[in-house]
């Protein structure tokens, strides 16, 4: 019983980096159902939802968490939060829950996390989420009727995608599995082949900074199509931009949609 509740007492400060004093099994017990999340609920407005299960996924997150909380957490502010990128809840083991965002600073309830010199903390979370919310069906769903979409082949040579172009993309992508095994990321990165066209989705936001005028930029997500059938998807509006792989057939639909049809 000593040995349980010593690795329960040290998983509790580990989370929460408070010293509690566990006198008998039912308060380790209880300290450790508060402590542990389970379930996490994210949402970008770019991306779109996903929800988070899986255990090692959950404790690679914390792990960052963890390390952020170790600073001084801030006191909620106009002058140190700025807008989220993702937002969700937190679900712990007792069933309680929390909200969190995630922007320039990570806010878990009431309370933000980090200072200027954890960016890197808060930029290695949002690729975590990032990666996660970027499977088929988000991405799909990036193919629609407010988006601009092109095809670009090998000799940039552009061609705008209309509304049967796009549910011709969408339904493909809708197919495609996501490679996440360190041995298949391997071998789809050693044999993807030479990449043939380019799918470029452009996601319109409008930004305020000049008073009275109106800016308008783009969300820009690639799909890099490789001649081996596989795909690689970057978001080109994070600061951090990574690329990840999926298997699919887009080959023959970007053919069809590119006028040259390499």
């Amino acid at each position: 019983m000593l040995s349980l509740g010593i690795i329960i007492f040290w998983q509790y400060k580990k989370n929460y980096d408070h010293l509690v004093l566990i006198q008998d099994r039912e308060q380790v017990l209880e300290a450790a159902r508060t402590s542990t999340p389970v379930k996490l609920e994210v949402y970008s407005n770019r991306w779109g939802k996903a929800v988070i299960s899986d255990s090692k996924t959950i404790e690679n997150i914390w792990n960052v968490i963890d390390a952020m909380s170790k600073s001084s957490p801030l006191q909620e502010s106009q002058n140190t939060y700025n807008s989220d990128e993702i937002s969700g809840t937190i679900y712990y083991l007792n069933g309680k829950k929390s909200t969190f965002s995630l922007g320039t600073y990570l806010k878990i309830s009431a309370i933000i996390y980090g200072n200027p010199k954890d960016k890197p903390y808060v930029d290695k979370l949002k690729n975590y989420v990032y990666e996660i919310l970027c499977r088929p069906e988000n991405l799909s769903n990036l193919i629609n009727e407010r988006n601009k979409v092109t095809v670009v082949d090998s000799d940039n040579n552009i061609q705008k995608c209309g509304s049967d172009d796009k549910t011709s993309i969408r339904n493909k992508i809708l197919k495609c599995s996501k490679i996440q095994d360190n041995e298949a990321l391997e071998e789809a990165i050693n044999t993807k082949g030479k990449v043939l066209y380019h799918i470029k989705t452009y996601m319109e936001k409008e930004s305020s900074s000049i008073i009275n005028t109106k800016e308008t930029s783009y969300a820009i997500i690639n799909i890099d199509v490789y001649k081996n059938g596989y795909i690689v998807i970057q978001d080109f509006s994070n600061e951090v931009v990574n690329a990840i792989y999926m298997k699919g057939n887009l080959l023959e639909v970007c053919k069809n949609i590119s006028k040259t049809g390499i």
